[in-house]
């Protein structure tokens, strides 16, 4: 089964909000799952394509998704490779992130059920060398292929 949400970053939607920066993101999160005989899903395949423009050079060292309404911030969950042993360096300060990820551990399945079941319930977000916290984040929003097989999560 697929579904896709999409994500508006942006750094007022950190919490607390990041008052002066001036970063744009936009972030796409397909997911790709299956369900056991019960219809509980059982695996899953987060696939994130996130285009960013920073005011100059950045270093990018985290991308994930976290549980967490809009204003509430939750356990990082679904990380991609990023890290600040393993981060992306823009000297222009743009750029785009791809990745795939497994939901292989408890944790990131608990998330995914989430996402699944109302992905409004979860959030985006890219941490930076200068924002460690994050510094954009997005709550995700359904799209037309978010509907399929939501049921059972």
């Amino acid at each position: 089964m697929c579904s896709s949400d999409l994500a508006d970053m942006s750094p007022a939607n950190e919490v607390p909000p990041i008052a002066g920066l001036d970063v744009s993101a936009s972030g796409s999160a397909t997911i790709l799952y299956t369900r056991d005989a019960n219809g509980v899903v059982n695996d899953g395949t987060v696939i994130y394509d996130v285009n960013y423009r920073f005011p100059g050079a950045v270093t990018i060292t985290g991308l994930h998704i976290h549980p967490g309404a809009a204003g509430v911030n939750g356990p990082a969950r679904l990380n991609t490779p990023l890290s600040v042993a393993n981060s992306v360096s823009s000297a222009t300060g743009s750029g785009t992130l791809s990745y795939k990820v497994e939901a292989n551990n408890q944790n990131n399945l608990d998330a995914l059920r989430i996402v699944l079941a109302d992905p409004t319930q979860a959030y985006m977000n890219v941490h930076t060398s200068d924002n460690s916290g994050g510094a954009t984040r997005g709550q995700l929003q359904p799209t037309s292929l978010s509907e399929i097989g939501r049921a059972h999560v």
